[in-house]
């Protein structure tokens, strides 16, 4: 489903959200909105065009 790269910082997120530091967990949170902001709405947009 990933490459192993992508899947090495899937893993790191992963082993963010399961510890107990809310910093952790609210500096993936934004970080993840900002990347589904940026990344994934623009490539629907772009798809919707086609």
């Amino acid at each position: 489903m990933y490459s192993p790269e992508e899947q090495k910082y899937i893993n790191k997120l992963i082993s963010i959200l399961r510890g107990n530091n809310d910093d952790k967990k609210i500096a993936v949170k934004t970080t993840l909105d900002a990347l589904k902001r940026d990344i994934w709405d623009d490539s629907l947009r772009g798809a919707k065009k086609s």
